[in-house]
């Protein structure tokens, strides 16, 4: 900008060249806490989470159509409002378990309009567990090397390069060869356990959330 200004402002450069702010207009950008709606509590019961938000100062009307909402990596779809609370409703598997992946969350809410809403101070994250239904085979060599899959719910679809996302098998506590996945199935190659191992656990561990 080519003004003298003491608030922050946007700018934008097209190569290497900075634009100017035009003559009578507002190029300022603030950020406030205070005009940012927060989330102050939050509930899931089956496929519908409930979301409580607090008014921003001074008190706005929130435009619900202008929400994204997502938790645990999913979408949720807005269904109903009713002044300050949202209800939404998470995606489902055919099994009629909810499409969510493990770990600790909160559901991150977008408000278009003003940007991601905070949370409450006195708000927790709510830990999902991976779960373990059954195994395609429950013994094997103890050279390893055998052919399983894991069923069950929560697991990753993709393990972020930042660490959002981690997945880890072990078998008698020795490290699995994770071989593919999905939200509902990992198939691994079973380590080597040596001679005859016996009543040996297999523990899957997801964004550090672990079911034997």
């Amino acid at each position: 900008m080519f003004t003298q200004v003491t608030k922050p402002q946007v700018t934008v450069t097209v190569n290497n060249i900075m634009a100017g702010c035009g003559q009578g207009t507002n190029c300022d950008y603030e950020t406030s806490s205070a005009m940012t709606p927060k989330v102050t509590a939050f509930s899931i019961s089956g496929a519908a989470m409930t979301i409580t938000i607090s008014q921003a100062t001074p008190a706005v009307a929130v435009d619900h159509t202008l929400l994204d909402i997502t938790y645990a990596e999913q979408k949720c779809v807005p269904a109903s409002w009713s002044g300050l609370s949202i209800v939404c409703n998470l995606v489902k598997n055919s099994d009629d378990s909810n499409r969510i992946v493990a770990g600790d969350h909160l559901p991150i809410v977008h408000y278009k309009a003003v940007g991601y809403l905070e949370y409450d101070s006195a708000l927790t994250a709510t830990a999902v567990l991976p779960t373990v239904s059954s195994l395609s085979a429950n013994n094997g060599s103890p050279n390893g090397g055998h052919d399983v899959d894991i069923i069950g719910t929560n697991f990753p679809f993709a393990l972020g390069t930042n660490g959002t996302n981690s997945l880890t098998v072990t078998v008698g506590g020795a490290a699995a060869k994770i071989v593919s996945y999905d939200n509902q199935k990992i198939n691994i190659l079973t380590p080597a356990k040596g001679s005859n191992a016996v009543g040996v656990d297999l523990i899957v561990t997801s964004n550090g959330k672990s079911v034997t």
